[in-house]
């Protein structure tokens, strides 16, 4: 079956999960500029209309966008950084079944068709935000990031579709689908801007490099699905891969994290793999420079969101601190996570 319907789980309060230590490439890296980021952050979502109410206001600055843009993009330009931040917390918000209705959501995708209604609240914040950002970038990286956009919007659709429908989505489907939902395409097109390069042209011509986003997609969706798992077993939410294990495999717990703990590493593996392969190949190309600070940009990129999915308060609970060290093994509470250290 494709689907099956989606249903709460009992969390027994203490559940434990052994996770070891997740591997990841690079160094895991927050932006020293990450003060004045979240800062400007909190601003514009307090004066944002598309943000109306105190608690909707809250919930967004508990998700702390800010602090993961700024651990996935240590080394950019500061400039690039709010409104990238602003971006991912409005595509956020669109996705929020919680959410006000600021319009339909065919409306939105025609908004990015610059075919529809662009004067609410929710669309002139995101054109402000899309023109901050994209103004400075050249046209095949704009071309890039409309298009891994979109593909974002249309995935978002599908999912709340989806969730509305009441269906736990098969693992097949379920995870190419969140790959692309949770921004592992978007978040690439801005690491070269954030770089001041372009690989635009290599981008189009190499395949692997090309697919470099689903590599690195594959390792960031699998951390969220781990970390969310607690809040998704309270809720039922269908759109989880260990929760989609249980269901149609009818695994464990721990059975499910299992695997996704193998596919974790063999994302890390298939990163290394691309990166040799991609180095080698253009050693001696002009862009060699370019390219290679890339490859290490993506890789302080899987790290950081490994360390911001660590430290998230919306995963683990308000009162979550984490003192860095990388825990081996999450015990569930219906309110919190617990984290257990070697």
């Amino acid at each position: 079956m494709i689907t099956r319907p989606i249903r709460e789980t009992a969390l027994a309060s203490g559940t434990r999960i052994r996770i070891g230590t997740l591997p990841y490439p690079g160094r895991a890296r927050l932006h020293p500029a990450h003060a004045a980021v979240t800062e400007a952050e909190h601003t514009w979502l307090a004066h944002s209309a598309a943000f109306t109410g105190g608690p909707r206001r809250e919930t967004f600055l508990d998700r702390r966008v800010p602090r993961w843009v700024c651990w996935c993009h240590p080394t950019a330009d500061p400039a690039s950084l709010a409104p990238v931040s602003r971006l991912h917390t409005l595509l956020s918000a669109f996705a929020d079944p919680a959410g006000p209705e600021w319009e339909t959501r065919d409306d939105f995708l025609r908004m990015l068709d610059g075919t529809g209604d662009d004067t609410s609240p929710y669309a002139t914040a995101y054109k402000e935000a899309w023109a901050e950002l994209t103004g400075s970038m050249s046209a095949g990286l704009r071309r890039r990031y409309a298009r891994a956009h979109r593909r974002r919007a249309e995935a978002l659709v599908m999912e709340s579709s989806l969730r509305a429908g009441g269906h736990t989505v098969h693992p097949d489907v379920c995870f190419p689908l969140r790959r692309i939902s949770t921004g592992g395409e978007t978040v690439m097109v801005p690491l070269e801007h954030g770089l001041g390069v372009d690989l635009t042209d290599l981008t189009e011509r190499d395949a692997d490099l090309a697919g470099l986003w689903r590599v690195a997609g594959t390792h960031m969706v699998l951390v969220d699905d781990l970390f969310s798992l607690r809040r998704e077993l309270l809720t039922g939410d269908g759109l989880n891969l260990p929760l989609s294990l249980m269901r149609h495999q009818g695994l464990t717990v721990q059975a499910a994290v299992d695997v996704l703990l193998r596919r974790v590493a063999a994302a890390v593996d298939e990163y290394t793999r691309v990166c040799r392969t991609l180095r080698a190949r253009h050693r001696d190309h002009e862009r060699y420079g370019d390219l290679d600070r890339y490859l290490t940009a993506v890789g302080h990129l899987i790290a950081g969101n490994v360390a911001w999915h660590y430290e998230s308060r919306s995963h683990h609970g308000p009162g979550h601190t984490w003192d860095g060290r990388p825990p081996v093994e999450l015990v569930l509470h219906p309110d919190r996570t617990e984290f257990v250290y070697e």
